[in-house]
């Protein structure tokens, strides 16, 4: 009875300690895709900012 009390808390242990790993890891992942987002969309302004620059360099001012 005890050691099979002991063999269920350490699986236990072991669960909690895998599930708080691949949470953590879930996280991280997610807040990489986060800043790659951000940095798409940092290189999609900088580009509409040229291409509104070049646009006024041959049109003029409104």
């Amino acid at each position: 009875m005890e050691i099979s009390t002991i063999v269920a808390l350490l699986a236990l242990g072991a669960f909690g300690w895998w599930f708080y790993r691949r949470n953590a890891a879930a996280t991280r992942k997610r807040e990489e895709e986060d800043d790659e987002i951000g940095r798409h969309d940092h290189q999609r302004a900088h580009e509409m900012a040229k291409i509104q620059s070049d646009l006024q360099r041959w049109t003029g001012p409104w």
